[in-house]
């Protein structure tokens, strides 16, 4: 027996014999039912919004658990690198506030959601330092 989750021209099949090991069919409690359901809520308004089978696959898989979510360091971006001279990441009051979730080669990825507050002056004064590294570059003909 089969249990078919349908989307527009996409068909999701759960086989009942290779989950019957993990999840007892006749014997449902609460908390699986609950589950469940949100996981076919949850299909379901992901795939109304377009997304993929494949994406909604990973995030659910993410959610639950399943798949070992990757970050992007902090600390491998362009923007350290321009706030490591001078202490910039503290006179722009730097702070991270969260993240975004995003599919980079099929795979859940968080990237980090940065915030700077700081004063028109401070930052025109490190904008002022970004160029002046950008001219000193030397690049190739």
């Amino acid at each position: 027996m089969a249990i078919e989750l349908k989307d527009k021209d996409q068909t999701i099949q759960i086989v009942k014999s290779k989950t019957k090991a993990l999840v007892d069919f006749e014997h449902l409690t609460d908390s699986i039912k609950d589950t469940a359901e949100f996981v076919i809520d949850e299909y379901t308004a992901l795939a109304k919004t377009g997304m993929s089978p494949d994406f909604i696959k990973d995030k659910l898989e993410a959610d639950f658990k399943l798949q070992e979510e990757k970050s992007l360091k902090i600390e491998e971006s362009l923007l350290h690198q321009m706030l490591i001279d001078n202490d910039w990441k503290m006179k722009l009051g730097v702070t991270q506030q969260g993240y975004t979730k995003t599919s980079i080669n099929g795979e859940i990825t968080k990237i980090p959601h940065i915030s700077i507050t700081a004063d028109l002056d401070t930052l025109d004064e490190w904008i002022s330092q970004i160029l002046e590294k950008a001219q000193s570059f030397k690049l190739p003909k």
